[in-house]
């Protein structure tokens, strides 16, 4: 009797003492859960879907047994191949479990890329790749918005699956994504420069700060923690977590900061954060009134737009936005004016009322504040895009363009990425693997990033854009960083600084094709420099020779590729308007426009036998003639403003009369306001071609040669 009772004091001790070690390591165990991105799926936040939580309060501890059937179920479907039957049952495991990750990263993967290519239709296909990407940013993030893999899945998606070449509909899908966000945004500033580029999406950043987001710090709030974050490191850290939380949680993660800075006697510090907590109140009261109410107070004629879209019964919503935006894209690219038969496929009566709206002087800075709004609106609230990291990206990359694959895929992994250091472990794959992503997103933009859009015959092309290639360049050494710290199985930086050599000389060739031979030599020599001591390097001296040799030896475009021969064209017209035109040197211009037509008709020759008839929509300019080839590429040459506007004016004085007729038209406006920008009279720099009037638009059956033209040695 005495034995028993000791075993059972022993066991109510041992009890005791697991419940007061258990209890001691919860803040341990929670906090490794956040860091990582793992949630109990009891817990739901503020505006889960009642669907779920009403599912899992019915299943109770059932729920786990019906998860794994359904998820045995699933995965034997797809085996079988029938991806409808698996989508259906992945459907049910998401409401079961919304804060498991990796069903979400299932699903997504079986739309975008299983059912998607079971389709034959490219509009099938397309439907089935944004179901993909909706499911994954709609869905699957907002229930776990610190899984780095959901970002990470969700730019591969737009970076491989549209981005990239593999998929035999890829040019439908590129075409949709371009209209898609033209209508959203408008055309980017064309020829724009870094600063041209920042400034023209500024307003969509503000607007979002002043009317939409307002519920999170504002821009001069993050401005200060900014400051604050500099001035002082040893709290930097925790400073810089309080720039992109809501209002509420904002306040508390603050107050919690100065007690501990209080706790250790840096009073000082803490009273200097009440100013935080001064613009936080600010920003709460601003947060209270309508968004409207505020956009009429800063541009009150922007309450009248309102009203007249509210009399044709227009929301302010992402379809008005797209309907103002296809009527803003049918004039901008069309020459006239447009009549009824140019909104085919609409509400002709109340387009056209919409149309008056759009046309009427008096209203322009009404509706574009309105527009702007409206942007802003839909970016945060339709798309879950955050115009401020949009502004950042654009900001330390480059003059993005929103219509390119590649944007999007850069936007959602640096998201990921950002997320990553939230959970402080550089040890995942999906951290690095989400930070490549960046680097193959800046690729592709350097590559084909300058589009060529032209929706009223529906073809787009894209062109290299040497503009990227800093951009390219940092995030490549960023990576090489990165892969020093993190603990990954071998080899990731070669493989980093491999592909950094094999960037300095694609960058080094793109840039001289492009004529712009200083900084072609320039990555030259960086590519000498860190990578011309390798044995292979050395063995073939490569990096010993010119310049010019180095490029020629280089440089095989691939012939069977309609990208390829395009750039190469646009490359080599480039240097014949460069080097040709611009010194009047005939021998030279003829030289390089005869390697692009050869290019041209050689790729045009071996046509037939290379088309695939399901290939979907190609490169816009292979489908035209030479002659409007030679057009498009002058036109991008003349609105480019990478090129000084004196260049271009040299160039286009000394240009053929009908190259000027075919093209005038087609840059003028850009040009014109660029020259009135730098103080010159646009007509006098550029004055219209003589015989323009009259002209046919777009017959240009023969290019004069340069009138009067002289070899200057």
């Amino acid at each position: 009797m005495h034995r028993d009772r000791i075993i059972q004091m022993i066991a109510v001790l041992l009890a005791i003492g697991s419940l007061v070690g258990a209890s001691a390591i919860v803040p341990v165990v929670n906090q490794q859960r956040r860091h990582l991105g793992i949630a109990s799926e009891t817990e739901f936040q503020d505006g889960t879907a009642p669907k779920h939580v009403l599912l899992a309060a019915a299943l109770g501890s059932f729920r786990g047994l019906a998860v794994d059937y359904l998820w045995y179920r699933t995965e034997k479907l797809k085996q079988e191949g029938k991806f409808y039957d698996a989508k259906a049952l992945a459907d049910w495991i998401t409401l079961l479990q919304p804060r498991f990750p990796q069903v979400w990263v299932n699903r997504a993967w079986n739309l975008a890329f299983n059912i998607s290519v079971e389709t034959h239709t490219p509009q099938e296909r397309w439907d089935w790749v944004t179901k993909g990407i909706r499911l994954l940013r709609d869905e699957g993030i907002v229930h776990n918005p610190n899984a780095v893999a959901l970002y990470r899945h969700l730019g591969w998606i737009y970076f491989f699956k549209i981005g990239r070449f593999n998929d035999d509909m890829h040019w439908h899908y590129k075409y949709w994504l371009a209209e898609e966000w033209e209508q959203l945004l408008g055309a980017p500033i064309e020829g724009a420069t870094h600063l041209e580029a920042l400034e023209s999406f500024r307003p969509i950043v503000d607007a979002a700060e002043n009317y939409i987001a307002i519920s999170r710090p504002s821009g001069a709030l993050r401005e200060e923690i900014g400051r604050l974050a500099q001035e002082h490191p040893s709290v930097g850290i925790e400073l810089r977590e309080l720039e992109y939380l809501k209002l509420d949680e904002f306040e508390m993660r603050l107050d919690d900061l100065q007690a501990d800075l209080r706790k250790d006697r840096w009073e000082a510090m803490a009273q200097r954060l009440e100013l935080l907590g001064a613009l936080a109140d600010e920003q709460r009261q601003r947060a209270k009134q309508d968004p409207l109410t505020l956009l009429y107070e800063d541009t009150p004629e922007a309450a009248p737009v309102v009203e007249r879209l509210r009399e044709l019964d227009l929301e302010l919503d992402q379809e008005t936005l797209r309907t103002i935006g296809t009527i803003q894209m049918v004039l901008r690219y069309t020459d006239s004016q447009f009549d009824d038969q140019g909104l085919a496929g609409m509400e002709v009566g109340r387009e056209k009322r919409l149309l008056e709206l759009i046309l009427d002087p008096d209203q322009t800075s009404g509706l574009e504040a309105v527009l702007t709004l409206l942007r802003a609106k839909v970016l945060i609230e339709d798309y879950h895009m955050d115009p401020a990291i949009m502004f950042d990206l654009m900001e330390f990359f480059g003059p993005l363009d929103w219509r390119h694959a590649a944007s999007h895929g850069a936007y959602w992994s640096y998201v990921g990425v950002r997320k990553s250091g939230e959970l402080r472990d550089s040890t995942k794959y999906d951290v690095l693997n989400t930070d490549r992503q960046v680097i193959h997103a800046m690729q592709q933009l350097f590559s084909f990033g300058r589009i060529v859009f032209d929706p009223i015959n529906r073809e787009l092309d894209m062109l290299p854009d040497p503009r990227f290639a800093p951009a390219y360049d940092r995030a490549m050494q960023s990576a090489i960083e990165l892969a020093r710290t993190t603990t990954w199985q071998g080899g990731n930086r070669d493989t980093f600084e491999s592909g950094h050599e094999n960037f300095l000389i694609r960058a080094a060739v793109n840039t001289y094709l492009y004529g712009d031979e200083n900084e072609a030599q320039k990555y030259l020599g960086k590519a000498r420099r860190l990578y011309g001591h390798k044995r292979d390097n050395i063995e073939t001296g490569r990096y010993q020779l010119p310049l010019d040799d180095f490029v020629i030896s280089d440089f095989q475009p691939d012939w069977s590729e309609p990208r390829h021969i395009r750039s190469f064209i646009d490359a080599m017209l480039t240097r014949a308007f460069l080097r040709g035109l611009r010194n009047r040197k005939s021998s030279v211009y003829d030289r390089f426009s005869r390697l692009a037509r050869h290019a041209y008709e050689t790729f045009q020759a071996g046509r037939g036998a290379r088309a695939v008839p399901s290939a979907g929509r190609g490169p816009m300019a292979l489908t035209n003639t030479w002659q409007a080839t030679l057009v498009d590429s002058y036109v991008g040459f003349m609105k480019n403003q990478r090129y000084d506007l004196l260049i271009r004016r040299r160039v286009y004085v000394n240009s053929p009369v009908s190259l000027q007729q075919a093209g005038f038209n087609r840059f003028r406006a850009v040009v014109y306001r660029q020259a009135s920008v730098r103080g010159m009279d646009p007509k006098a720099a550029f004055p219209p071609p003589a015989g323009l009037e009259g002209r046919p638009d777009q017959q240009l059956d023969r290019l004069e040669p340069l009138p009067g033209t002289i070899e200057i040695q």
